[in-house]
């Protein structure tokens, strides 16, 4: 008899195997008796020779059968205590599959109370569609959670059946119950998530947005215009805006981004934030060319998008995100804050339509990919059959890039929104003057052209972001760097992390005149080799030529208003090739215009020597802008030649005080005698 999987069975196993047992231990003593009497027998010299013929006693035989029954007696106390291990792992593995299948009814009756207050999918209300598709989600997880106890079951069942006298019926029909009922509640949940699912989509391809609803929470409530533009209602201060409250609180916290003082670096960053905040960083450029097509937002480039089907296009795309990244976006909010930060760009006066131009770029821009990849697509939008590009579709698309950088207060850094000179600017790559091919656009956009500047920084940014830099900030003294590095080639061994050069942080042995080398990657020993040369040779420079430098990095707009180029001179990045490993320059491309360098250093009073540089600076830069008439448009070549100039007088300036302190006063007499002698040395040197 052996132990089975049966409650009844094994207790009555357990019970005859106690009394056995008990009845070979009453035996014990005397069957052991007879044992050792054998031995003493056999091995005992007091029988005679003539008692073991007499009796006809083999003395061999006698230790053989007292061997055989010692090991019969012991081999019956190991089969004993065996079967009682056996016994007690068939019980407690009984006890276990009971417990487990009383949890899993428990969990069973639970599912049914709960799938029994659905209701019905045509009596949900629609502003409730979202909230049910949730709850039918987390009941599926509860049904996987079911399904993984089960297997714990079935296994159990599966070993305890495969004993001699195999499972009760009864527990039998309890698991086999078990597994019918989880397949049910499996099967009812697809449908449920499938009717809801149609529901839902049935809604949001019609002419309203309720299902955008939960996006909000109390006080507020969202509400659509007759145009199919939201507005958001605040029932607790009786206010009604545009803007999305979410949205309103990135924007706040945008606020903290405006101690940086390029432009450029501040709008990069703003955008870097915008892009995290809207969960963009996650999406692909190749499959958000997918989502466009998928769409049917392929050469539609000149038609315009109502809300509706804005909000159909953002479906797609962070369904797509949701499937890569699961529980990690709320799908509606992330879909009305976006829906919100494309109408502020390029619909501000909600009039409901968006430009499918438009509605492209403001995806591109802060979707995830490379920047040239960028380039390429954004030339691909305007392009003709040709693969040529007119004046006007270039004006467009600058258009649509800049109305970003507008809406976070940065456009006028950039050239403002007229288009006009940086459509001038790119044509000058043309050689008909009439279009452009991809070429000879990603050669201009390789200039950096200011109306862009924005862009490639906010790659450099993201791509600096994982760097880490085995230098020290002289500044703040973090180590490693973190991000970008800036070194001074000014100064021996002086490095800036990127939050100290964007804050204009510094010590006072630093100028903010100085050339800086930016570095998104960690500098090679080539590169330490070259910047080492440039200190040296920008150590023997008159210190006046670093604040006279007028080089930019980035191709500048002509203005027709007289002002030039607007940008700040108190700090200057030295460009380097693109292509360089380990570093991505940027000559400058921060801070165009001097109405913010104004703003900023007034913010910081101008008591300190390091706003007294600056606030020089400025008004030596902006009285040579008042000095050029309206009607002379400052080029980027006459901007080279004003270097030349200003150099000329500052190695003038230079010799001038070299004068010892025993020469006379220098008057109209000295000065014409020196030029006299500068002028007879210098032939003389000729000869």
């Amino acid at each position: 008899m052996h132990p089975s999987g049966d409650r009844v069975i094994l207790q009555k196993f357990h019970n005859y195997h106690n009394l056995f047992r008990g009845k070979m231990e009453g035996e014990q003593a005397r069957i052991e008796g007879l044992i050792m009497r054998g031995r003493e027998l056999a091995s005992s010299p007091s029988l005679s020779l003539e008692y073991r013929k007499t009796h006809n006693f083999d003395m061999a035989d006698l230790n053989e059968k007292v061997r055989m029954l010692s090991e019969s007696w012991q081999s019956l106390f190991r089969e004993s205590d065996a079967l009682q291990l056996r016994t007690e792992t068939v019980t407690a593995e009984l006890d276990s599959l009971l417990k487990l299948c009383e949890a899993a009814r428990v969990k069973t009756e639970d599912l049914r109370t709960e799938s029994n207050k659905w209701e019905d999918t045509d009596e949900v209300p629609v502003d409730d569609l979202s909230k049910k598709v949730d709850d039918a989600k987390k009941f599926k997880s509860k049904v996987e959670a079911q399904a993984t106890r089960l297997e714990e079951v079935n296994a159990l069942a599966a070993r305890l059946q495969r004993t001699p006298s195999g499972l009760s019926e009864e527990v039998v029909r309890s698991v086999a119950y078990l597994n019918e009922q989880k397949e049910a509640f499996a099967h009812r949940v697809d449908d449920r998530l499938a009717q809801l699912h149609a529901a839902s989509g049935h809604v949001t391809s019609s002419d309203n947005q309720h299902f955008l609803a939960t996006s909000v929470d109390e006080p507020w409530e969202r509400r659509v215009g007759p145009n199919k533009v939201p507005y958001y209602i605040n029932h607790a201060e009786e206010v009604t805006q545009w803007d999305h409250p979410r949205l309103t609180d990135i924007m706040s916290s945008l606020l903290e981004v405006n101690k940086i003082r390029f432009s450029a670096y501040r709008t990069a960053t703003k955008l870097r934030f915008m892009q995290k905040k809207l969960h963009l960083d996650l999406l692909q450029l190749n499959a958000a060319t997918e989502i466009f097509d998928k769409c049917g937002l392929r050469a539609q480039n000149d038609n315009t998008l109502d809300c509706t089907q804005a909000v159909a296009c953002l479906m797609v795309i962070y369904e797509h995100l949701n499937t890569l990244h699961p529980n990690r976006i709320n799908f509606a909010l992330a879909i009305d804050v976006c829906l919100n930060w494309l109408l502020n760009c390029h619909d501000p006066d909600r009039t409901g339509q968006l430009r499918v131009l438009a509605f492209k770029v403001s995806i591109v821009v802060l979707c995830q990919g490379e920047l040239n990849a960028k380039y390429r697509y954004l030339f691909r939008l305007i392009t003709d059959e040709n693969g040529r590009v007119d004046q006007a579709h270039v004006g467009q698309l600058l258009y649509c890039c800049l109305q970003i950088p507008r809406y976070l207060g940065e456009v006028a850094a950039f050239g403002g929104t007229d288009v006009n000179p940086s459509v001038l600017s790119c044509f000058k790559f043309s050689t008909n003057g009439i279009d452009i091919q991809l070429k000879q656009f990603l050669a201009w956009l390789a200039r950096e052209p200011q109306a862009l500047a924005w862009f490639s920084v906010l790659h450099r940014q993201i791509a600096a972001e994982p760097s880490r830099h085995h230098a020290k900030c002289n500044v703040c003294e973090c180590f490693p760097i973190n991000g970008l590095r800036y070194r001074c080639l000014k100064c021996f061994n002086y490095d800036l992390c990127q939050n100290c050069f964007f804050t204009g942080l510094r010590t006072k042995s630093h100028k903010l005149s100085h050339p800086m080398q930016e570095y998104s990657y960690p500098a090679t020993s080539s590169e330490d080799m070259r910047d080492f040369k440039r200190v040296l040779k920008n150590k023997l420079r008159p210190r006046d030529s670093f604040r006279n430098n007028s080089n930019l990095g980035y191709l500048p707009v002509e203005s027709g208003s007289g002002r030039g180029v607007d940008h700040d001179k108190s700090a200057t990045l030295t460009s380097l090739n693109s292509n360089a490993k380990g570093s991505v320059g940027s000559s400058d491309p921060a801070d165009f215009t001097q109405t913010r360098i104004i703003e900023f250093e007034g913010s910081r009073g101008a008591s300190s020597p390091e706003a007294d540089d600056e606030h020089s600076l400025i008004t030596r830069y902006a009285s040579t802008l008042n000095g050029v008439s309206d009607s002379v448009r400052l080029t980027p070549s006459s901007l080279r030649i004003s270097p030349v100039l200003e150099q000329y007088d500052s190695i003038f300036n230079y010799r001038r005080s070299l004068r010892c302190k025993y020469c006379k006063p220098w008057n109209r007499k000295s000065r014409r005698k020196w030029k006299d002698t500068s002028r007879n040395s210098k032939a003389i040197t000729t000869v």
